[in-house]
């Protein structure tokens, strides 16, 4: 088998990238009472002004009603609108240009990311916009500074051509390369230690990190860096048809990355970046990996960053952040951004995070997608456990905490290499009742797969959970429970789904079994799915004498799908269950039915008069959201708190026999007829009565 080992470098030539990048588009949501745009932002020295300091803000309607979506897209459009793109003068700066001869005009620009560094420490300090062409890959080992206020770094070019590349990766030539044990072998060394291979800038395709050579030689598509011999193994990945490229003909280029620093690191106010793309920043292959990102908005105090359509992969323990490490506050809005591809990080790696020492911290994630996780290697299982949770915010603890936290529309797609968990916002304000709630995971998607929801913290203290879809949720073998903390934050409209067919442990709980952790959690209107194997049992809590007594369960549906037995909950009886319905469960540990409205839960769960929409009109839940839980299976989304209806819906019984049945089906075939209310018969009727007949069922197991 043909095996080569890194000799030399050689400078690199920029090459043309693929992909296609688009600016945002914000919905022009006006409802909801917002102030006039705020003044230019006090400096870190100066004391904040309640009149004027963009850390004050209106109080959010609560999240349960359509005043809230209004509120947000407005908070949202005013933080783009205060960071502008336009600034009074612009820079250029193209793979053709010259930091010599070129005078940062568009027909004669500059070249490299060292020039832009410069820029920023010219006569001409704020007020600027550093444009990067499209379609051009930027290459330095130091990233971009921006400690001056009014700044925007972003594209320009052709919009059809890829978002500019800014990478601190390399390329080897192929003279360097040779043959791995064998006869012709001959050891090259390299002089500077690598963090990370690849073959190509598309994240979607990486090398997997071996602890040995030999390793490297029995397994394509991987790499290792001998620190003894300072020598770099490479495997490349095969062709289509199976054979391995060889190197010393250039048959694939082979790029490197040693340790870096931040890409882009952001400490000033009024500061935007646009349409970037972002790899191998704050690499660190180490136990203990650097603070250093891709991206990082460290705004502090009133300070205020955007980043929009912006892309970071490759990078150290997170790929896209706002830090103010020893210090307070920041404001920094993340819009349309995608990341991934952290080093391992003994189970820490975060991809978007916010962490501000002395909380007071303003961040919103809208729109954003953490498309990868750990980076693949020798340190965990990678074939078979995903790593590296989606969005975390954190402070220096709850004496610290942040002002608010909104992740919004966030995706977590499938995949080997995806994250693990979902997004937690720990440290959050303190919050007795939904009104006073100031950390928001709204319309989450996260679609799981092998080696999801371990470690996960899905209710997290005052934090509320909203109109989520967390699909096909397969914990690791060893698994045992899907909440690792003390949980008392609020899921609403949410649709869970677990599938144990992975876990060998004969108990899995939605929570551990510490003694001093009551799971006092808060579940309204959900949809809980287990399948069990036959030998499990599911619990919602373990067998504590009063474990549950603080939860509320309100118009929740639990079902199992599973041969394996599963309990509702256990513990001393819950005086707030109410409305809950489980199918397949054992009725003995079930509350009484009973159904409270609203208005009469006892404090300090009380809800939102009824009646109060969780369908927001300006953003329709995504087609996998929560359904209207009720007996007959009715298909369409809950748009109102409210009971479970207990009973069948009169359309579905076609045959008029007060039971849905099979008989009902073949009468609709026998006489279709409109089903769904959009008065057209057609398959989607038919659809709705089999999907009723099969209520239980999954919202989107495969």
């Amino acid at each position: 088998m043909l095996m080569i080992v890194l000799a030399f470098v050689s400078q690199p030539a920029a090459r043309a990238q693929t992909g296609l990048g688009l600016s945002p588009s914000i919905p022009d949501e006006t409802r909801g009472s917002i102030s006039t745009p705020m003044p230019q932002a006090a400096g870190d020295d100066e004391p904040a002004d309640p009149e004027s300091d963009p850390r004050f803000y209106p109080a959010p309607p609560l999240v349960t009603t359509p005043e809230w979506q209004g509120w947000y897209f407005s908070l949202l459009a005013r933080r783009l609108a205060e960071c502008p793109r336009g600034r009074s003068r612009s820079v250029y700066f193209a793979a053709d240009g010259s930091d010599v001869t070129g005078d940062g005009t568009m027909q004669n620009p500059y070249l490299t990311i060292a020039r832009a560094d410069a820029q920023l420490d010219s006569a001409h300090t704020q007020d600027v916009a550093l444009l990067f062409k499209r379609g051009d890959v930027f290459r330095s080992q130091t990233g971009i500074t921006v400690d001056r206020p009014n700044v925007t770094i972003a594209d320009w070019g052709d919009p059809s051509l890829p978002k500019p590349l800014l990478t601190p990766f390399e390329s080897y030539d192929a003279a360097g390369w040779g043959y791995i044990f064998g006869t012709r072998a001959s050891g090259r060394r390299e002089t500077e230690p690598v963090k990370w291979v690849r073959d190509t800038d598309d994240p979607d395709r990486h090398f997997i990190r071996a602890s040995t050579p030999q390793k490297v030689l029995d397994c394509p598509g991987t790499w290792h860096w001998n620190e003894d011999s300072q020598t770099l193994y490479v495997h490349p990945i095969p062709e289509a048809d199976g054979t391995v490229p060889d190197l010393r003909l250039g048959h694939r280029i082979i790029e490197r990355v040693t340790e870096t620093e931040s890409g882009v690191l952001v400490s000033a106010d009024n500061v935007r970046l646009e349409n970037l793309r972002l790899h191998g920043w704050g690499m660190n292959g180490g136990p203990r990996p650097s603070q250093k990102h891709g991206i990082d908005l460290s705004v502090r105090n009133s300070q205020r960053a955007v980043a929009v359509n912006c892309e970071s992969y490759y990078g150290s323990s997170h790929a896209m952040v706002h830090v103010a490490s020893g210090a307070s506050g920041g404001i920094a809005t993340f819009v349309d951004c995608k990341a991934g591809l952290t080093t391992y990080n003994t189970g820490t790696e975060t991809i978007f995070n916010t962490y501000a020492q002395g909380g007071q911290n303003q961040v919103i994630f809208h729109r954003c997608s953490a498309t990868h996780g750990t980076l693949p290697s020798e340190n965990f299982a990678h074939a078979t456990e995903r790593r590296g949770r989606a969005f975390y915010a954190h402070t220096g603890g709850s004496d610290t905490p942040s002002d608010l936290v909104i992740v919004h529309d966030a995706h977590i797609p499938a995949g080997p290499r995806s994250c693990s968990n979902f997004a937690v916002i720990a440290d959050a304000p303190p919050a007795d009742t939904l009104a006073d709630v100031r950390a928001f995971v709204v319309n989450e998607r996260f679609e799981g797969g092998q080696g999801t929801g371990i470690g996960g913290q899905f209710l997290v203290p005052r934090m509320a959970r909203v109109n989520g879809a967390y699909l096909d949720i397969r914990p690791p073998h060893y698994a045992s429970n899907l909440i690792t903390a003390p949980a008392d934050g609020w899921a609403i409209n949410c649709a869970i789904e677990i599938d144990l067919v992975d876990v060998t442990t004969a108990l899995f709980a939605i929570t551990n079994g510490r003694d001093d952790w009551a799971f006092r959690g808060r579940l309204w209107h959900c949809s809980i799915h287990v399948r069990s194997k036959s030998y499990q049992e599911f619990r919602l809590d373990y067998d504590t004498p009063h474990r549950s007594e603080g939860m509320s369960l309100v118009n929740t549906v639990l079902v199992n799908l599973g041969s394996g037995a599963a309990r509702a909950f256990v513990g001393a009886p819950m005086p707030e269950s109410t409305s809950l319905f489980a199918a397949g469960f054992d009725p003995a540990s079930l509350p009484p039915m009973t159904e409270i409205a609203p208005d009469e839960l006892p404090a300090p769960m009380a809800q939102p008069a009824d009646p109060s929409e969780l369908r927001f009109g300006a953003q329709p839940i995504p087609e996998l959201a929560p359904l209207r839980f009720d007996l007959a299976g009715a298909d369409e989304p809950r748009s109102t708190v409210g009971p479970i209806q207990a009973k069948l819906a009169a359309s579905l019984d076609i045959d008029g026999n007060n039971r849905l049945d099979i008989e009902d089906l073949h009468d609709w075939h026998r006489q279709p007829i409109d089903l769904n209310g959009d008065r057209v018969v057609d398959d989607l009727d038919r659809r709705r009565l089999e999907r009723a007949l099969r209520w239980g069922e999954s919202l989107g197991w495969r």
